[in-house]
């Protein structure tokens, strides 16, 4: 595997995406291969089996009408337990085409130094919890596709090709985020994602608030389309919206809740199951992660906008009532975490280690993880 990743650093874009497919494949194959339903899986059966309901309404009223299409038609493949295969699959083949996406969209615009680096970051990013819960639970198969969206979103917003984006591509890329919205709120949010990977990572790269403020400017109106679905459009086509998405007013207990849950599931990333010394390692390997971008170009302000959108990642769960700090929702914020994490992990490689040698068994391990989660 370690000559392999090497000659892929140094080989063309097709056989990285060979690359991606195989792997991404062969972690999540037992989701395909196995015949099973869980949580929601099972009122989308009853649904399919009786021809007498559809979740149709309610996805709607939780703001996701392009979802509730997903799931309309995703339904029709349903004749028994093993059909929902078809749906995981989707969702699995969706990754594969998402880490080819990152893999793209970090080399067009030479994000990372590291040739190794660049082409097992993709890989990892895909591999998080987050995206196992999606590639596992055949309810969840449309959510990568926003992911997606949300990427082609600020590719169309900041293309790597041009230094300013016309509007008619500013235009476009509202559209393509109010679709990824419409899938689901909190995977459209990883538009914040993708402008941290091009704007702060970048160590030569400069920051300016022209810039943050376009980014800004994109993301409320984006959120502005997700709550006229959520408010307005349900109101007028059934008469009421879900109660699920009030605004709370406990923000102390709200905070103390972000902490104690959402923040330290995504600190521990790929582990699941959150204890003491992972926590303090992967805090370690984050702060190591921050301190690269703070000694580059702009360090300062960069570091600053780093932490802001990791808070803002997870705004739009933080202002609702529901106490809930489910993996599927966590995506956004884990995808920021996890990124500075892998940083710091690949300084202490670089700096420590054969990082020939450690990358490969760092994947491995990850894989495993992964099947075993």
């Amino acid at each position: 595997m370690q000559n392999l990743i090497n000659s892929l650093a140094e080989g063309n874009k097709k056989n990285v995406y060979i690359f991606y497919f195989f792997l991404i494949m062969l972690t999540f194959s037992p989701v395909i291969f196995f015949s099973y339903a869980f949580s929601d899986d099972w009122s989308t059966f009853f649904d399919a089996i009786t021809r007498n309901g559809s979740s149709f309404q309610w996805d709607v009223q939780s703001g996701r009408p392009v979802y509730a299409v997903f799931r309309y038609y995703g339904q029709m493949l349903i004749n028994d337990i093993s059909s929902f295969s078809y749906l995981r699959l989707f969702n699995i083949l969706s990754l594969v085409v998402l880490s080819g996406f990152i893999y793209n969209f970090i080399d067009s615009r030479k994000i990372f130094d590291n040739p190794v680096f660049k082409v097992i970051f993709p890989l990892l990013i895909c591999l998080l919890p987050t995206f196992q819960v999606y590639a596992s639970w055949a309810t969840c198969f449309p959510f990568t596709i926003s992911v997606l969206l949300a990427g082609i979103s600020y590719n169309k917003c900041f293309p790597h090709s041009k230094q300013r984006s016309s509007l008619p591509e500013k235009l476009a890329s509202i559209v393509v985020l109010w679709v990824a919205f419409a899938i689901y709120q909190p995977t459209a949010i990883t538009f914040l994602f993708f402008f941290m990977l091009d704007s702060c990572i970048k160590k030569e790269s400069s920051l300016t608030v022209k810039k943050v403020a376009t980014c800004f400017i994109i993301l409320v109106i984006g959120v502005a389309g997700s709550f006229i679905m959520s408010k307005v459009l349900p109101v007028w086509l059934y008469g009421e919206s879900l109660s699920r998405a009030e605004l709370t007013a406990d923000i102390g207990g709200k905070m103390k809740w972000f902490i104690n849950e959402s923040l330290i599931n995504a600190v521990n990333n790929y582990n699941i199951q959150p204890v003491k010394i992972y926590s303090w390692f992967s805090s370690l390997a984050i702060l190591i992660g921050l301190y690269t971008i703070l000694v580059g170009k702009s360090g300062r302000w960069k570091t600053f906008i780093v932490i802001a959108i990791g808070i803002g990642s997870y705004a739009p769960n933080l202002a609702t009532k529901e106490n809930w700090a489910a993996f599927r929702s966590l995506v956004a914020l884990e995808l920021i975490i996890s990124t500075l994490f892998l940083i710091g992990i690949n300084s202490l490689v670089s700096r420590i280690f054969k990082q020939a040698f450690v990358w490969p068994l760092i994947t491995l391990t990850i894989m495993i993880i992964a099947q075993y989660n």
